[in-house]
């Protein structure tokens, strides 16, 4: 009888076995096509499921002709359904494949625009540093006039102030001059050439979301000039509901702000709509007669409509318009009349428009990109020192066109396009006659295609061809690996090459002294560049505490690189290095998160070098090691406090004489800031203090030799307008 009731249970089990279908589910990133891991798929009914392993694969045994409905559900992505009938005629690998979406509400996910791919940003082949959108709304507050102080927080990014005078400043990325990086707008040129003075200062942080930072040569879609990298700018789009915010700011060094921003979107329509009037008294802070903070009066309105025909066109207009008054230099010229001890003084009036247009349109595996933007900048300057008064006027007309299409296949994406750039410039008005008019144009094609080999391994290579009216032909060839071993790790690799052309504009340096500019001759030859980058990235939780954790490393060779040089007569004149600017770096970013509380370090290292045979020297005005850390603690709606310091050192400068390449050292110093937010439900008050150590450059040396009569200033190193206090107040409407 035990035999029997043994057999009778043994046959059973083998029927049901033989009754089973064994399958495989693999789950998978819609956009990326990678495996994700822990998804939980499951049938409540059927009380069978499971989760996906690190191959983004779980096995099921499901009984033979029955049907399932398995729901799919992973935190940050879209839930999914799949029906499968378990019977041996429709399961021929016993396979299937199930891709879902990212929430486009993403938590902590950041997509980049620069790229043209709309990658997250930890699957970009490229290493992109993003800005977001949290990060802008503080900015907002702490520094309301423009975001050069949010740009320089970040380690590889150095802001140089070029002028003691009237202020500018100018971004210095990977120890390379300013003219190397690209800063843009919505993936648009508008801070190039003459129009590039003052260009950083011209952009309030209000109407921003994010602000995407490509490190190293990025040519293919960016043109030649993108050596040290790219900033990309992105504006804030419309809301579903209508919202508005009013910010008024004052701070102890004299300025004002009033900046407001609203935003709407209905079915067919939208409009974001910025204003802001910011206002800045002189004033002379290590009080030596000499304004360290020019007297500013700007005006900003950025207004854009966007057109929603269906769901696979949008399209977009935009105006910006600024106009500025800025004037600095002996506080006795400024403020009453110049007389003979007294005659230096700088005034400069300018103006600047741009409209530009985006459409967009999406149409199976086509993404579609026309875009463009037609800017007008007009500034005049006049300089009155001990040998009378130097005119000078001039305005840049500039179109840029792009169209371009993203085709996307299941592993792989081919972007390609044309573009066309103008830049005229017309001499106005001048007392130095050897500034001329010219009119520069530039047609180019580009290709990239982007191809995930394996789950693991990605490639990106791209080439861009550039014809340029002056300077002829240039080829852009551009190779990024991309290797992701686990979820936990990923590893870059890149470089491409790039060039600059020779421009009489281009050294913001020189900003000051147009009067004494001589035009770059046929003699100077474009300057070319090779950049190699690598990153390696980690990013997990180690118990409560989320940790990022990014290296890289960069190496930036140029040569021809397109230098100046001053006479007896102190004209400026431009030649080519006969040798090479390198530079090589590391950069080090930790991110550490623990509920409320965040905690940000910064670690860079750049040598930069003029080399010429057995000499060479230091790059100046760029801090060979710099050391940031930020801390912030928030209470969501109730509060938050943040605490910021830098430390800055091995910088050198250039002596003013006619030796471009001696160069000598600065101290070392720290800068720390402080601010405290309190939340309302109606908006926010916010104090914030900058440089709370007041560390100031004129308490190591005079910031100009000579008298007041012929002053001649030094460069800036440090901080030259010591500490400041602000007290803003935002108001949601």
């Amino acid at each position: 009888m035990k035999k029997l009731i043994f057999l009778l249970l043994l046959s059973a089990t083998i029927n049901f076995a033989f009754a089973q279908n064994k399958i495989t589910i693999k789950i998978a990133d819609a956009n990326t096509t990678l495996p994700l891991q822990g998804v939980s798929v499951g049938d409540v009914k059927a009380g069978i499921g499971g989760t996906t392993n690190e191959k983004g694969e779980l096995e099921l045994n499901l009984r033979k002709d029955s049907t399932y409905h398995f729901n799919v559900y992973m935190f940050n992505y879209e839930n999914a359904e799949q029906t499968i009938i378990a019977n041996w005629n429709n399961i021929e690998n016993k396979t299937f494949k199930i891709f879902i979406e990212p929430k486009s509400n993403k938590i902590n996910e950041v997509r980049i625009t620069a790229n043209r791919t709309n990658d997250r940003i930890e699957d970009a082949p490229t290493k992109v540093e993003v800005i977001g959108t949290e990060e802008m709304n503080e900015e907002s507050t702490l520094k309301p006039g423009n975001v050069a102080s949010l740009l320089g927080d970040l380690s590889v990014i150095h802001i140089q102030q070029t002028s003691a005078v009237n202020g500018n400043s100018v971004i210095r990325l990977q120890g390379l001059d300013g003219q190397y990086t690209q800063l843009m707008r919505d993936g648009l040129p508008m801070y190039e050439g003459f129009s590039g003075s003052f260009g950083l200062l011209s952009i309030p942080p209000l109407d921003l979301k994010q602000a995407e930072i490509i490190k190293g040569s990025a040519s293919t879609l960016f043109g030649g000039g993108a050596i040290a990298g790219v900033i990309n700018l992105v504006s804030k789009e419309p809301t579903d509901s209508l919202t508005g915010t009013l910010l008024v700011n004052q701070s102890t060094l004299k300025e004002t702000n009033l900046n407001f921003f609203a935003a709407k979107r209905n079915k067919y329509t939208g409009f974001t709509f910025f204003g802001g009037q910011n206002f800045q008294q002189a004033v002379d802070v290590n009080k030596d007669g000499f304004s360290d903070v020019p007297y500013v009066k700007q005006t900003v309105l950025h207004p854009k409509i966007f057109i929603y025909p269906n769901k696979k066109i949008t399209i977009i207009a935009g105006l910006n318009a600024i106009t500025e008054s800025r004037m600095g230099g002996d506080m006795q010229a400024i403020n009453q009349t110049p007389d003979a001890t007294h005659p230096f003084y700088e005034n400069n009036q300018s103006t600047r428009l741009a409209a530009d247009y985006k459409l967009m349109a999406n149409e199976g595996m086509h993404h579609f990109i026309l875009k463009g933007i037609v800017s007008w900048y007009d500034r005049s300057v006049l300089q009155s020192d001990s040998s009378g008064s130097n005119v000078f006027k001039g305005e840049q007309t500039q179109n840029f066109a792009e169209a371009s299409d993203m085709l996307a296949f299941k592993n792989q994406k081919l972007v390609y396009g044309l573009a066309y750039n103008s830049e005229h410039f017309v001499n106005k008005f001048t007392t130095n006659d050897s500034i001329q008019s010219y009119l520069y144009t530039t047609v180019s094609a580009f290709v990239q295609h982007t191809w995930n080999i394996t789950p693991k391994f990605l490639t990106e290579a791209g080439f861009r061809f550039d014809n340029h009216s002056r300077y002829g032909n240039f080829y852009l060839p551009r190779l990024s690996l991309f290797y992701r071993p686990n979820k936990k790790f990923s590893i870059r690799v890149g470089g491409g090459s790039g060039y600059k052309n020779p421009a009489m504009f281009s050294k913001q340096t020189l900003d000051y002294r147009f009067n004494q500019i001589t035009f770059p001759n046929a003699n100077v030859k474009p300057e070319n560049s090779l950049g190699i980058n690598a990153d390696i990235n980690f990013h997990s939780h180690i118990g409560k505490v989320l940790v990022s954790i990014d290296q890289a490393f960069y190496h930036t060779q140029i040569t021809d690189a397109v230098m100046v040089k001053e006479n007896a007569n102190h004209f400026i004149s431009f030649y080519n290095y006969s040798g090479q600017v390198k530079t090589d770096g590391t950069d080090t970013y930790v991110r550490l998160k623990l509920e409320e509380l965040e905690w940000y370090f910064g670690l860079n290292h750049t040598i930069g070098i003029y080399s010429n045979g057995g000499t060479s020297s230091y790059v100046p005005y760029f801090p060979q090691d710099k050391v940031s850390s930020t801390m912030a603690y928030e209470i969501e709606g109730v509060c938050r406090v943040g605490l910021e310091a830098s430390y800055q050192a091995n910088q050198y400068i250039t002596p003013n004489s006619n030796d471009n390449f001696s160069v000598n050292r600065t101290h070392n110093y720290w800068f720390f800031a402080m601010m405290i937010a309190k939340d309302f439900k109606w908006g926010s008050l916010v104090l914030n203090c900058e440089n709370l150590g007041d560390y100031r450059q004129s308490k190591i040396e005079r910031l100009y030799n000579g008298n007041t009569i012929n002053p001649q200033f030094k460069g800036i190193w440090a901080p030259i307008d010591g500490r400041i206090f602000n007290l803003s107040l935002k108001v949601n409407l």
